[in-house]
């Protein structure tokens, strides 16, 4: 009888370790993969804010070409001269799928940098539509006048767009989920920006003609 319930207890033992083996092994594994998916949304969350400071700064880079003063009262002087229908731009931008990709993560971002990343992506896709449009054939059948009006209005829009990217960097350094991330990819661009003046400088250096020549 004392055997019997020795066996019992000693059954009912081993099946409750069995049990509480399973239970255990499957919280650890349910752990895993929630780490392993909090990793994975950092990952992305990484890369998402990656190429958001990339375009941002591609963005930044052409809107003050387009709009640089001296270029804009050139095309003016073409505008005002000419009698034939003019384009002032031939635009030709590729499909962007950053901000799509910012929409999927802009929740966990602080309030400050999620503020600044809408305003930069509003005002930059406002420029490039409103770009777009002095490059269509509408802009041609507009009068030389309201020509004019347009490329101002295309540089107030670049001046927001442009003061829309300093304050997205700003918000990008002072927020502890970007700070480390922004100040990386800066540091590259800029060495990218350096290569670029030194490569441009030695060009100019070859098709300069030498004194005396």
């Amino acid at each position: 009888m004392i055997g019997s319930l020795i066996l019992l207890f000693a059954g009912a033992g081993l099946s409750l370790m069995g049990r509480s083996g399973i239970a255990i092994k499957e919280a650890i594994n349910r752990s895993r993969e929630r780490l392993a998916t909090e990793q994975d949304g950092q990952r992305h969350l990484r890369e998402v804010l990656v190429d958001i400071i990339i375009d941002a700064d591609f963005t930044n880079t052409s809107v003050t070409a387009i709009t640089d003063p001296l270029r804009i009262a050139q095309l003016k002087k073409v505008i005002l001269q000419s009698d034939t229908p003019y384009r002032a731009y031939v635009a030709s931008v590729a499909d962007n799928p950053t901000f799509d990709d910012y929409r999927g993560v802009r929740r966990q971002l602080e309030i400050p940098l999620m503020t600044a990343c809408d305003r930069y992506f509003d005002l930059s896709q406002l420029f490039h539509k409103y770009y777009h449009k002095l490059a269509s054939d509408d802009f041609t059948e507009l009068s030389k006048d309201r020509k004019i009006e347009v490329l101002n209005e295309l540089c107030a829009i670049g001046t927001r767009t442009k003061e829309a990217h300093l304050i997205l960097c700003q918000e990008m350094e002072r927020s502890d989920k970007s700070r480390a991330i922004f100040n990386d990819v800066n540091a590259h661009l800029q060495k990218m920006v350096e290569h670029e003046k030194g490569i441009a400088h030695i060009e100019a250096q070859s098709t300069t003609p030498e004194n005396g020549a």
